[in-house]
């Protein structure tokens, strides 16, 4: 197929309801290059650049077959697989895995991740800040005999599988889980950990330590992040940092080749707007300030569409002539702060 000869034709439905009908036609005609406005807007999302932190950002989710952790992450101390799609510790006692896929100052990185609700026996869930350097900070949140409660945070150092208490093990009110949220204040000498136990958005309880600098660990510290867990019971799930969230998912729901194909981009916050871009040449990759787009130049794209409820969704009509080629498509998130994040990408043979 002349992969010039594309016309499609773009019924959009935005989440539940039937959207306005502006979104136009991708007419055959002159190659297309790439759509400048993929320039536009300063870089956001996992594993780029955050002018805000100093850094990095990154997402976890777990979401995968249980095994290897993946490419994101590397070794800390331990043995860390995914089990049950969570972070699970599967080697004995402490242990804590780096993630690979951002860095961040140590004063400005923050961290979150859930805890696995009520623990029946010794857990803990915890953030790692600074690693890289000759220490590393280990905030955790422990239940100690179990009782389905957590009882205790810990503001301890420790690159090994052994630990030490700069700020003590102090005892908290006890939450049956929660997201944990874990950052530095005071121009880099406090460290915060505040829990949200009902997953509402209210970060119920605050504590903090302070000392970092005054204590000299500061000076040890490199800008690594990670993530740990005490071995058997305990489970973590959802890590975040710097504050990125669960990234935007593309699927296709349903293909009749010659006559139509739905698509659904889900994981969206709420304000973005989400489009497609889509070639017959190749799986890229394209160059952008967001990363390597899997699709080959030249491309097509949609509309912006705007979210509703964390999705759109839409059912693009199929020529007949269109039997035969292989799609190539990612989605970009426009975020209502202005920033993008990209999709995963998907490859479908029109058969």
């Amino acid at each position: 197929m002349n992969p010039y000869s594309l016309r499609i034709v773009f019924f959009a439905m935005t989440g539940a309801g039937l959207a306005v009908p502006t979104f136009g036609q991708q007419h055959s005609g002159a190659p297309v290059e790439a759509d400048r406005a993929l320039e536009l807007a300063p870089p956001s999302g996992s594993g780029v650049a955050s002018a805000t932190t100093g850094g990095t950002s990154g997402f976890d989710n777990f979401n995968r077959p249980d095994g290897a952790l993946g490419p994101d992450w590397g070794f800390g101390a331990g043995s860390f697989e995914i089990r049950d799609e969570q972070f699970a510790n599967v080697g004995s006692g402490n242990g804590w895995a780096l993630y690979n896929g951002a860095t961040s100052l140590y004063e400005n990185a923050v961290i979150e991740f859930d805890l696995a609700v009520g623990p029946s026996t010794l857990a803990y869930g915890c953030a790692i800040i600074g690693a890289g350097g000759t220490n590393n900070t280990f905030t955790k949140v422990q239940s100690n005999s179990g009782g389905g409660v957590y009882s205790n945070i810990g503001f301890y150092v420790g690159n090994g599988s052994s630990m030490s208490g700069y700020g003590g093990f102090i005892t908290i009110s006890a939450v049956t889980g929660g997201r944990v949220r874990v950052y530095v204040t005071d121009n880099g000498d406090t460290m915060n950990c505040d829990i949200d136990e009902f997953w509402d958005g209210t970060f119920e309880y605050h504590y903090e330590s302070s000392g970092l600098i005054s204590s000299g660990l500061a000076a040890q510290l490199g800008e690594g992040l990670g993530l740990g867990a005490y071995a058997g019971i305990s489970r973590v799930d959802d890590f975040s940092a710097n504050g990125a969230g669960p990234e935007p998912v593309l699927q296709i729901l349903e293909m009749v080749p010659g006559q139509f194909m739905t698509i659904d981009i889900s994981n969206l916050e709420e304000g973005s707007s989400a489009m497609l871009i889509l070639s017959s040449i190749g799986a890229g990759p394209t160059s952008t300030p967001y990363g390597e787009i899997a699709v080959s130049l030249p491309w097509r794209r949609t509309p912006l569409f705007p979210e509703i409820g964390g999705v759109v969704n839409f059912t693009s009509t199929l020529p007949p002539g269109s039997i035969g080629a292989t799609f190539y498509m990612q989605a970009a998130e426009w975020k209502a702060d202005a920033t993008v994040q990209l999709t995963n990408p998907v490859e479908t043979p029109l058969l």
